[in-house]
């Protein structure tokens, strides 16, 4: 199983994401849900992660740095970004994080 965490700052995105998928059947594991960048870090350096699913805009701590700090620190999680922003400069600094 893949362990997995979720970062997003919407309460009902969470829920929804959380709710509709069938992790386990999926050879998912899902350990947490976190508001922002920053929770997720301190559970990341205190827990084994393999996967974050983590939204762009966020305050505290967004996606895009999150997804700089895991490139560097723990090169081994892969990032996933989901979001609604359609903006490719996103997309462009993510891919400097192996998003």
């Amino acid at each position: 199983m893949y362990r997995v965490i979720l970062v997003d700052d919407e309460f009902l995105v969470r829920e929804a994401v959380k709710e509709t998928m069938d992790w386990g059947s999926r050879g998912f594991e899902l350990k947490g849900c976190f508001q922002h960048g920053e929770d997720a870090m301190d559970y990341i350096r205190d827990n084994p992660v393999e996967v974050v699913l983590t939204d762009i805009c966020m305050p505290y701590m967004d996606g895009l740095e999150l997804s700089r700090l895991i490139s560097r620190e723990y090169p081994h999680i892969c990032v996933v970004i989901l979001s609604g922003y359609d903006n490719f400069e996103y997309a462009k600094q993510a891919l400097k994080y192996r998003v």
